[in-house]
């Protein structure tokens, strides 16, 4: 059977959370999978739960202010039963059998968005990147312990953001600073490609998104926050948000000028504290840093990969121009020539001699179809057959015969090659071909 916890915070709330994965720490630092940064009575890490086997235990992790069960000082791991009530803190939590049948983000994937139902789509509050811009100006000019922490985890966000990472990791830099900034406890940054979203770093899983809140932020450039979203009259229809449970949730714009390049979403399904106004600011304004400095990764990865492929392209281009005859071959009586100049770096032209007895010669000319890279490569394949049958047949009907047939069991079904085979005997002028 799944279990849930139960999470009773001090304002009389009950907000259910299903158990899942093996572990979950409880504390009030932002690193732990659950946590309530308010809650002074917490050490930072203060008590885990781990699955061991079928059964849910509960460990204390050295705290200063202990944890209980059932009002019982907790001394070492404990099996959990049904109805066991841990406190710590101001914190009260009951163990019991999961009474929702809705999946749990174990059994979902990263994201889905959910379609919402027309009609009011009025939030908690909303912010452009220009309005979040002036409130944060606004409050760092107040000064003060408020203005304190944004200013500081601005700060940080430009310290690890000018570091050369590589993209991947740039991307979960990206989400542990967005998700420290404002105490989330989940959350995700997602990028277009091709015009979805794509997740490319989260922590949590099975994150349920209304495509409502998806079109607001990429559409219409503008940051979402939603409190309460349970009890939100404006997002009660939604119901990918209200079967999660969340409480509070936040979506912003990934934009670098009036580019959005994706989009960070967070959200705190069972923390005590909720998102405020502020920190819809304070992360519209990193989300835009993090744009910048994403769209420059951006670039600068698509310059590489530029880069490396014209390297393989002026390589291939050498090999390709290995197979084309440097000089005609010296016949009495005849004079041969030939050139090449592809379109494009490598291609899909070809031409060759073949010498046989007797001072004949063997005219090869081809075209395959395409061009660039993949036409190149048919053609490397192709002469490579035409001088393996040349050597056994020596008429030219024969040859282009064979050729014909073990090209077309290996050609693409969308591509063919035009070509022309002539066996020219300047003894007695005459040109035999296929």
């Amino acid at each position: 059977m799944n279990r849930e916890l139960l999470i009773h915070s001090p304002d009389g709330r009950v907000s259910p959370m299903p158990l899942s994965g093996s572990r979950l720490a409880v504390g009030r630092s932002s690193a732990v999978e659950l946590s309530f940064p308010d809650d002074s009575g917490l050490s930072r890490q203060h008590f885990a739960f781990e699955l061991q086997g079928d059964d849910w235990t509960i460990q204390d992790l050295g705290s200063k202010n202990g944890t209980f069960v059932n009002n019982i000082p907790l001394k070492a791991r404990l099996v959990l039963k049904p109805g066991d009530r841990i406190t710590a803190g101001h914190l009260a939590i009951v163990y019991s059998p999961q009474s929702s049948q809705t999946p749990t983000p174990r059994d979902a994937s990263v994201v889905v968005f959910d379609g919402a139902e027309k009609g009011d789509t009025t939030t908690s509050a909303a912010v452009t990147f220009e309005g979040a811009v002036s409130n944060q100006t606004l409050l760092m000019e107040r000064g003060g312990a408020k203005a304190s922490a944004p200013l500081q985890a601005l700060i940080k966000a430009g310290e690890q953001l000018s570091e050369n990472r590589p993209l991947t990791e740039l991307f979960q830099v990206i989400l542990g600073l967005a998700i420290q900034a404002v105490n989330a406890q989940r959350g995700v940054v997602m990028i277009l490609e091709n015009g979805e979203l794509v997740p490319k770093a989260h922590k949590g899983e099975g994150f349920r998104i209304s495509t409502a809140v998806r079109d607001q932020v990429i559409k219409e450039r503008t940051s979402m926050l939603v409190r309460n979203t349970a009890l939100d009259d404006a997002l009660k229809g939604r119901m990918s948000i209200v079967e999660q449970r969340v409480h509070t949730m936040m979506a912003v714009p990934l934009q670098a000028k009036d580019r959005v390049i994706g989009l960070i979403y967070v959200d705190s399904p069972f923390i005590l504290r909720e998102f405020t106004k502020d920190d819809l600011s304070l992360l519209t304004v990193m989300a835009g840093i993090a744009a910048v400095r994403l769209v420059n990764a951006l670039l600068a990865e698509a310059e590489q990969a530029e880069r490396i492929m014209k390297r393989d392209l002026a390589q291939a281009a050498e090999i390709q121009r290995g197979i084309l005859p440097e000089r005609a071959p010296q016949i009495p009586g005849l004079d041969l020539a030939g050139f090449n100049a592809p379109c494009r770096t490598v291609g899909g032209d070809y031409y060759g001699f073949i010498t046989y007895p007797q001072a004949r010669v063997g005219l090869a000319l081809g075209d395959v179809s395409g061009k660039g890279m993949p036409a190149a490569l048919m053609v490397m394949a192709f002469e490579a057959r035409l001088r393996v049958l040349a050597e056994d047949e020596d008429t030219a009907a024969a040859l282009v015969s064979r050729l014909n047939k073990i090209t077309c069991a290996n050609c693409p079904s969308n591509r063919f090659i035009t070509f022309f085979y002539g066996i020219l005997d300047p003894a007695t002028g005459k040109l035999a071909f296929a």
